[in-house]
């Protein structure tokens, strides 16, 4: 049958032309009746020739799999009398396209439209779901957890106090606080990708912190691996958050590490670099302009394209003994800084990460030191003892918040909620100096009992503590003109924390 706009089909079908979709008519036996110049290109890149689309048997020309499951369809639709919609996924290309085949009087109306932009949102959005649902879980437990460790941290520092003249002992209790900061680092990979964390974002010297990290990434790294630094001069200062840029090094290092089981070689770059728009659109969340790169490259397997796609996700991991925390960690605190990461990997070729951080226009501030001296037991030059509303719905964190406060002379007062609080306070004659609450309780909440004490206790000073924080309980937390404390918390932190608030 010739390809002739004399064709009768030809303007029969011309309303259908202008459309942009691929169309097709077809008769009872998939022949080609009439075809649309979308329709026309399609084919073409199948094989079929531009002159030879009308007059060709469809099933003729089906040589490859997106095709067969088209007529498939088809023949459904003709047999059935009815219309028939289905979606392809096009393996060439990595296409998605929905077809729509409708019975007519000749045979059957063909057309499809290619929806792989649509379906990648889709799975984007339902990513970000699971992503979300994830995070809350994370947070939840983590929060948890943290009490938990909060108790056991705390006694094992009492463990320590009470064992100075018992060395052997006091390597056991030495273990137990080794083993809980380990717990806890982990409990804190949780809060960072659950976003529970609030960075405490500040300008740093990013090559300085490299420096002072460089024993511990050469121990971590192991014998067999040759750990190099390649460190711009006039490196730009980043703003970032201290801890979780040591964090997101420790976890690219050891995921380095555990890519060159048979040794190799790991090397760590700064460099300053401008991003213009083109390149930040790639970013989930970056913004263009001045950024420091911070590159770890290793020499190891590398991945291939489908595990490369996955790296990121929660709890995937290709270790047997992973907990696939890491790099979905470093890819959130990225996030949260304003950044960007980046990964190019090749099997057998070695894999590199690249780090963009926001480039801070301030000089970074050295670190104040702790002052020294204990905690002021005497308030306005008073001889008298210091008194503590400990208020925490976990008894065994009470319990150790009460028994560390008592060591260093402090007048405790303890509650496990706030509504108990309040009735304590009431209760008590004396002033009371200081209200250690947790963020999280049932019922009233610690904020709540902050407002609702300083209303009869004007000058009480409030140190909040809890298993995780974020950002608006941060702005609550700094409205207040009030301190916080993360769990789980060494007794010296507390000492520390409870010192700067009655100083």
């Amino acid at each position: 049958m010739p390809d002739d706009p004399a064709f009768p089909a030809a303007a029969r079908y011309a309303p259908l032309s202008a459309y942009r979709d691929p169309c097709l008519a077809l008769d009872a036996s998939l022949c080609v009746l009439w075809a649309n110049d979308a329709a026309r290109t399609e084919l073409e890149a199948l094989g079929v020739p531009a002159d030879c689309v009308v007059g060709c048997r469809l099933p003729d020309v089906a040589t490859n799999p997106a095709m067969s499951g088209a007529l498939a369809h088809c023949r459904r639709a003709l047999e059935e009398q009815r219309a028939v919609q289905a979606e392809l996924h096009v393996e060439a290309g990595d296409r998605h396209v929905a077809i729509d085949a409708l019975p007519s009087s000749e045979g059957l109306l063909l057309a499809w439209r290619d929806v792989s932009v649509l379906r990648r949102l889709e799975q984007r959005v339902r990513h970000a779901q699971r992503t979300e649902a994830v995070g809350l879980l994370a947070g939840a437990i983590a929060h948890d957890f943290n009490n938990l460790l909060a108790a056991v941290k705390g006694f094992e520092g009492l463990l320590e106090m009470m064992l100075a003249g018992q060395p052997e002992a006091l390597d056991c209790a030495r273990e137990i606080g080794k083993a809980t900061d380990r717990a806890g680092a982990l409990a804190g990979q949780l809060l960072a990708y659950s976003r529970r964390q609030l960075p405490k974002l500040e300008a740093l010297d990013l090559n300085a912190r490299v420096r002072e990290m460089q024993g511990i990434l050469r121990v971590l790294a192991g014998e067999r691996i040759a750990l190099e630094l390649a460190l711009a001069d006039g490196l730009s200062p980043v703003m970032a958050d201290a801890v979780q840029v040591e964090q997101v090094l420790l976890n690219l290092v050891m995921n380095a590490r555990d890519a060159m089981r048979a040794g190799g070689r790991i090397m760590i770059r700064t460099a300053n670099v401008m991003l213009d728009a083109e390149f930040a659109a790639w970013g989930v969340r970056g913004t263009p302009g001045r950024h420091v790169r911070l590159d770890v490259s290793d020499t190891g397997a590398g991945m291939d394209e489908a595990t490369r796609a996955r790296i990121f996700d929660p709890f995937f991991s290709t270790k047997p003994s992973g907990t696939g925390l890491g790099l979905a960690t470093v890819f959130t605190i990225v996030q949260q800084a304003g950044g960007h990461i980046r990964v190019e990997s090749t099997p057998r070729q070695g894999t590199t990460f690249s780090v963009y951080l926001p480039a801070a226009g301030v000089v970074p501030a050295a670190r104040p030191a702790t002052p020294p001296g204990g905690i002021p037991m005497a308030g306005d030059g008073a001889p008298r003892r210091r008194t503590v509303l400990v208020v925490d719905d976990d008894g065994a964190v009470r319990d150790v918040l009460q028994r560390a406060l008592a060591r260093y002379r402090l007048w405790v007062l303890s509650a496990s909620s706030g509504e108990d609080a309040l009735r304590v306070s009431a209760e008590f004659d004396g002033p009371v100096d200081l209200l250690v609450t947790d963020m999280i309780m049932p019922g009233m909440n610690g904020m709540e009992l902050h407002e609702a004490i300083r209303r009869v206790r004007p000058g009480i000073r409030t140190l909040f503590i809890s298993g995780h924080i974020d950002d608006p309980v941060q702005r609550a937390i700094a409205a207040a003109d009030s301190h916080f404390l993360a769990k789980p918390f060494s007794i010296e932190e507390l000492e520390a924390a409870v010192r700067q608030v009655l100083a």
